[in-house]
């Protein structure tokens, strides 16, 4: 399965503090930073023309919490980066919104790898159905 990296703010966030038009314009604004060690030395993006920046980003909130972060965008706190698949009801409820689309890299491919035997763990079965269902509905 694939997975986009997204950039989304709550409607009452851009009402209020107006909406990025480029990846730079981000180090203006209040990021809420899903604490990702990679993520946290900056966001990741490619340009229309094909060149790939990154833009060190700061913000209120940190947090390896997806829950938190968006718990956070949805009060109105700061705009977001992480898996699409984090942020889909949301966006599809419009209480979240897509920003930059012109500027996502491309999909990242999702995979749960484990040895095919008689052996598998039950529990390690249930994770992956489970990832399977919920990662798949994206």
């Amino acid at each position: 399965m694939d997975c986009a990296f997204q950039v989304v703010a709550s409607p009452q966030y851009i009402e209020k503090w107006g909406e990025p038009t480029q990846p730079a314009d981000l180090t203006q604004y209040n990021c809420l930073i899903y604490g990702d060690s990679k993520l946290n030395r900056g966001w990741p993006f490619r340009t229309p023309s094909g060149e790939s920046i990154t833009v060190k980003v700061k913000g209120s909130l940190t947090s390896n919490d997806g829950t938190l972060i968006i718990d956070g965008m949805l009060k109105g706190l700061g705009i977001g980066f992480g898996p699409s698949f984090l942020f889909k009801r949301h966006v599809e409820e419009g209480t979240l919104r897509l920003l930059l689309t012109h500027y996502y890299r491309q999909p990242t491919a999702i995979s749960a790898l484990y040895s095919l035997n008689r052996n598998l763990f039950r529990r390690v079965r249930v994770l992956i159905d489970f990832l399977a269902e919920h990662l798949s509905s994206e």
